[in-house]
């Protein structure tokens, strides 16, 4: 489940923030040819966000976006952090 709030409406730049919770399927091993390790968990899975939508008045049905991502899991000490760019067109 995740969910993200725009901070401010009816600006052309338009700040979010998020978060969201869940499950994560985790995959870990080794594996060569003699010997073959693999293992995965289920992990309870939990993520910040946070960034900004942009609308350009020349180009009315298209936003762009930039934002940050933190995704955690409470075992295995995993993490990632991510930079996300992107570009909705509506119709």
């Amino acid at each position: 489940f995740n969910n993200a709030f725009p901070v401010f409406r009816g600006w052309h730049l338009l700040p979010y923030i998020g978060g969201g919770l869940g499950d994560a399927q985790v995959h870990y091993g080794n594996s060569n040819f003699t010997n073959t390790f693999h293992h995965h968990d289920n992990e309870f899975a939990y993520q910040g966000m946070v960034g900004v939508h942009f609308a350009m008045a020349s180009m009315p049905n298209t936003v762009w976006s930039l934002g940050y991502r933190y995704l955690g899991t409470d075992n295995h000490n995993i993490h990632s952090n991510n930079l996300e760019l992107g570009v909705r067109f509506h119709f």
